[in-house]
Order: structure tokens, then sequence, then C-alpha cells
């Protein structure tokens, strides 16, 4: 479901980036934007929108006052901070003899200048609505980090998704009366499939457990939070030995060893029991 969810938001992102020029010019670093990405343009189609943050790429009042027209696009001066952390780019990475040219952001080597602070993700509220987007919703407000992240889009975009499940379960089971009077701990993680080497063809996948946080209510009311560093460590201390443990091998080999069980109903059919 969230490969899902990521998938039209991840094909947004590269066009974006792909839509963003950058160049030296001179003592300045400009930037090259699509007119599809500026204010008062028409936005992407199927209802997404992508918002740039002018404020964080562009020096002060640059955008009233570009450097250049096209027919596709304006050409801007680009902020400070941005400047510099381009030219130090430039200045570190090989571009061979396109240096002095322009570049596209979607370059692999010049990506993560767009950080998750230059722009966000908008969409209608009425197209966000019902269980359905639930995940969506989630997302939503996190997209630029998760697509800036180092790590793999559909972990970071899980962790999200852990977090808000587990906040809204707290806050359902806080509120259930049949819970009143009970002692309960809800553990909150992700597990994490890890398939086995190539040549294991027959070997199970390792389902490994993320820790998130816990929650704990006992039947006296009290009720508590216990947040990942600590759940980590009471985790740790409990004994690896459970006595109600069941020995799945053992019991997968009882279970055609051992007598099967006939199971008797009445055939109304031909008033007979049947087996």
């Amino acid at each position: 479901k969230v490969v899902g969810v990521l998938s039209q938001y991840v094909n947004d992102y590269n066009a974006l980036l792909g839509r963003i020029r950058v160049s030296v010019q001179g003592e300045r670093v400009l930037l090259s934007f699509s007119r599809l990405l500026l204010p008062s343009d028409e936005k992407s189609e199927e209802g997404l929108q992508v918002s740039l943050l002018f404020d964080e790429l562009l020096e002060k009042d640059a955008l009233e006052n570009p450097v250049l027209r096209q027919s596709s696009s304006s050409v801007f001066v680009a902020s400070a901070s941005f400047a510099e952390k381009f030219k130090q780019v430039m200045a570190s990475e090989d571009f061979g003899d396109d240096a002095e040219g322009w570049h596209s952001l979607k370059d692999p080597k010049l990506r993560h200048l767009l950080t998750s602070d230059m722009f966000a993700f908008l969409k209608p509220a009425e197209e966000l609505q019902g269980e359905e987007h639930r995940l969506e919703r989630a997302l939503l407000p996190n997209l630029p980090k998760v697509l800036t992240s180092p790590h793999e889009n559909e972990l970071s975009a899980s962790l999200i998704c852990m977090q808000s499940e587990f906040d809204r379960s707290v806050h359902s089971v806080a509120a259930e009366p049949s819970y009143k009077g009970k002692n309960l701990m809800f553990i909150s993680g992700l597990n994490i499939d890890v398939s086995p080497p190539k040549d294991l063809t027959e070997a199970f996948p390792t389902t490994m457990f993320l820790p998130w946080a816990a929650y704990v209510q006992l039947k006296d009311g009290s009720r508590r939070v216990i947040e990942q560093e600590e759940l980590v460590s009471e985790l740790f201390m409990q004994s690896t030995e459970n006595p109600d443990a069941i020995d799945m091998e053992e019991s997968i080999r009882e279970l055609f060893v051992r007598k099967r069980s006939r199971i008797t109903f009445f055939d109304i059919n031909t008033n007979k029991k049947k087996a």
C-alpha cells in the first residue's frame, strides 16, 4: 500500500527536479524554472500540485524581478545559501566539459540541493477523504522529507505511517470503554522482511521487528507511553525463554501422523448422517 501511495508522488518529484536547472554566470548562480512551477501558472494534472518555496531558493524579491523570461521558463538569481551549496558541488564533482553550462537538478550529483524545506505537495482535501486515503493523509505533509531522505523511500514512508498508526491506535484504545479496568500493553513497530540468499531458494524470509513505542494502561486507570529507547532497553531485559512456546516443526510432524478427526453432518436431502 505504501508503494502504491508513493508512486505518483515519486514521479512528480522526479518531474519537478527535471524542470529546475542551475548555472554559474559570472559571480551569480542562476536558477531556471519551467513556467509550470511558477506562481499563478497551471499546476500538474490529476489534482496533484507541487509548490516550490521560493524564499529558500531565490534571493529576496528575485521572483518579481527575473533575469530572463523565455517562452517556457524564467531565470532568477539564486539565494546566497543555495548558491554556496551549488558552488561547493561544482568544486568537488567532475562535470567534464559541461561545467560552464546549465545543469538539471535531476542529476544525481545535484538532486540533494533541493532540500525538504524548499517544496511541498498539495492535494485538494476532497480527494483525501475516506479510509482508503488514510495512509496518504499521513504521508502528504511528510513527503518532502521522505523523498529527500538518504534511506529508501519505502522505508522512510513506512516509519512515518507507523508513527501515525501508533498515535491513532493509542487514542482509540484510551477511549474504548471495554478496556477500562484491565491491564493492557500495546507495542507498535515495523516488521521488515529480509529475503534469504539467492542460493537458498527454499529458505523462509527473515522477519525483523523494529520497535517504535508502547502504550501501557493499567486497571487502576494509570497510563503511560514508553518511548523507543526505553522500550528497546526493556525488551532486551526480558528472558529469551518462553515456557509457552510451541515447537512448530514438531507440531507439523504430529499433524501428519495423528489420527484424523471425522466430522459428521446431517444431509437434509437424504435424511442421513455423512462423514
